[in-house]
């Protein structure tokens, strides 16, 4: 008489582990994920009723821990609707004519950069902010800061970061933040000579004022 016998493989699978096998979870640290393969840890959650997964960029159980709290918060944060490079622009003109604190010839300057950002780069204005990449970026910088003072480029360049920030493109995803900045050299400073701080002194002192 032959003997039967059943396979037990689903009693003896980890319960931890996916149908898969490639995924582990830990009920005692919710929403924490590793990847089994490679070890990497990741996060997961429900955006907008969807599961996502995000990785931590480790395979340390202990960093992955303390890097969970955080990443989550990013995932569950609600994303800014990205507009046009017009529309940033629309937002920068308002808050400038509206701050007080600014001199008027303070205001009519960054109006300017904005002028002079829209002709050297004439099809901006329509442009989804988030599809400006970091190469036409640098391709803009390298051809204004031939044409232009250093010091105009390098406010140039900050309203153009501002433009972009307000049309709601991240400072990390900004690629306007990508481009240097034009050292500016400072004037030379040309002091008198001996025999013209003399002279200077003594018409000071023959003058006849107080």
């Amino acid at each position: 008489m032959k003997a039967t016998f059943e396979t037990t493989t689903d009693a003896k699978r980890d319960p931890h582990l996916s149908t898969d096998g490639q995924w582990r979870s830990f009920p005692k640290v919710p929403n924490l994920l590793q990847y089994v393969i490679a070890g990497t840890y990741y996060a997961r959650c429900k955006v907008n009723g969807k599961p996502v997964r995000a990785s931590l960029d480790t395979d340390v159980f202990s960093k992955a821990k303390q890097k969970l709290p955080d990443k989550l918060k990013e995932l569950r944060k609600p994303k800014v609707e990205v507009g046009t490079f017009a529309d940033g622009r629309s937002q920068f003109e308002e808050q400038t004519r509206r701050d007080h604190a600014l001199a008027e010839l303070s205001w009519v300057y960054r109006l300017r950069c904005v002028e002079r950002l829209l002709k050297s780069w004439p099809d901006l204005g329509p442009r989804k902010a988030n599809s400006i990449t970091e190469a036409e970026c640098r391709h803009w910088g390298q051809r204004s800061a031939e044409k232009c003072s250093p010091q105009f480029f390098n406010n140039t360049l900050n309203v153009f970061r501002q433009i972009l920030s307000l049309a709601g493109v991240g400072r990390d995803d900004n690629p306007a933040f990508k481009i240097t900045r034009l050292g500016v050299r400072s004037k030379p400073l040309k002091l008198p000579t001996m025999e013209q701080f003399d002279r200077l002194l003594r018409e000071i002192e023959s003058s006849g004022a107080g």
